[in-house]
């Protein structure tokens, strides 16, 4: 009897199968790393958008609000509650919500906390939390920043009397 070679056919199918299963494998694979790069890519446009309004926004603090301009820095109206598509990329849009963080204490909350409520020393509409929600394609981030007003304005501020 000679001595076999080469594979017989079982041994070429199965070799054929795990080839094939790999390459189904490796498909999938890429297939999701495109998918998730594009996904990644609009999540960095919606933060690049996210902090142009945010510049945006500090850009109109500094020139609405008192001393430089006449509106009073407790008057947000202008951007809160608004919502805006984006000029360049129009499926994206903005909504913007503005909280005044008013009191707050002086030299800190935590100092404060221990100190009776009649001698603690607060500061009135010294702070603005602004919350940028980013939205696009049924997903949404949000980015918040803090505004103070503008260089050169007196912050009211309580203090107890002696």
């Amino acid at each position: 009897m000679k001595p076999r070679c080469g594979y017989s056919l079982v041994e070429t199918i199965i070799a054929s199968f795990i080839l094939l299963l790999g390459f189904l494998v490796s498909i999938r694979l890429f297939n999701a790393a495109i998918n998730y790069s594009g996904v990644s890519q609009m999540r960095g446009l919606a933060v690049l958008v996210g902090n142009k309004k945010l510049e945006e926004i500090n850009a109109w603090n500094r020139s609405t609000h008192q001393p430089v301009g006449a509106t009073p820095f407790s008057d947000w109206s202008a951007y809160n509650g608004a919502t805006v598509a984006d000029a360049v990329n129009p499926t994206i849009s903005t909504t913007i919500t503005t909280t005044p963080v008013s009191p707050l204490y002086v030299p800190c909350t935590t100092f404060q906390a221990i100190v009776p409520t009649a001698n603690q020393v607060t500061m009135v509409n010294c702070l603005e939390r602004v919350d940028v929600q980013v939205n696009w394609n049924l997903q949404s981030l949000t980015l918040t920043s803090m505004f103070a007003p503008p260089p050169g304005t007196s912050t009211p501020s309580t203090r107890p009397s002696r």
